[in-house]
């Protein structure tokens, strides 16, 4: 393994006297892409917040680079991490052009004009996730596919070394999310220290695409290995109180987790 990224050290993160993250020790690895899942409510979710300092007051260690987050301002922290939400306000009116444009705030002064590298880095995420025929568009007029994809544009615009990715499938459709399993590894292949950290709840694609897998249930850490270690119906089923049949696919081979049969 390279050397962590981020650290974490019986990291705790409770709300109102309720614990979301317990006691949680895990090392995240520079171009690595770990993938965290687990069943809702287990604080998957909040831990992808904790790391970019959108929830704030976590008792224990959370460290970047070897400095606590808490030391970081927001324009330091959007230098080294991209996050990429659930989802986006469908109120939001600015054209996509213009939110993937603002992506670049963390590389600008306060008067300062957009240069060259700053519209080469807007057009490249623009294209990467094929939204240049959108560019002019208002981001109400969007469906909440091409909605996600902007907000991935916006993350690929920071040209950040880490991704955090919550859900970035959600709202597409099954080609969608293919062409998008399609540009995170080939995002990995160009890019040797880019380290991602999504969150998903597809145990499938977390086994094919992940170099380690993290499970969280009740905010605690129940499992985190290869993904060969995760694909095993004992820790399927205790994770997800189910039952689950484990076959290969019929054409690469893998394993792929079946939950039981309905009806």
């Amino acid at each position: 393994m390279t050397k962590p990224v981020y650290s974490l050290q019986e990291y705790s993160y409770e709300v109102n006297g309720s614990s979301l993250l317990n006691e949680l020790t895990v090392d995240i690895y520079e171009h690595e892409y770990l993938v965290i899942v687990g069943p809702n409510g287990a604080g998957k979710s909040t831990l992808l917040k904790c790391l970019n300092c959108l929830n704030s007051g976590g008792q224990g260690q959370l460290t970047l680079y070897d400095k606590s987050v808490t030391e970081y301002s927001r324009k330091q922290l959007a230098q080294h991490v991209g996050y990429v939400p659930q989802h986006m306000s469908p109120s939001i009116s600015v054209s996509v052009y213009d939110f993937v444009a603002m992506s670049r705030y963390p590389y600008l002064g306060a008067f300062g004009p957009m240069g060259i590298e700053h519209e080469e880095a807007i057009q490249k995420a623009l294209s990467n996730t094929h939204l240049e025929d959108l560019a002019d568009r208002a981001l109400h007029t969007l469906s909440g596919g091409e909605r996600q994809r902007v907000l991935i544009a916006g993350a690929l615009a920071q040209e950040t070394n880490i991704l955090l990715m919550d859900e970035p499938t959600t709202f597409l459709d099954p080609g969608q999310q293919a062409e998008m399993y399609k540009l995170l590894n080939a995002l990995r292949d160009n890019h040797p220290h880019l380290t991602i950290v999504a969150v998903t709840h597809d145990v499938n694609y977390a086994s094919m695409a992940a170099d380690r897998i993290l499970a969280l249930s009740g905010g605690k850490r129940v499992f985190c290995g290869e993904p060969s270690d995760f694909m095993n119906k004992e820790v399927l089923d205790e994770l997800y109180s189910t039952s689950f049949t484990l076959v290969n696919h019929p054409e690469s081979g893998h394993l792929i987790a079946l939950p039981e049969q309905i009806g």
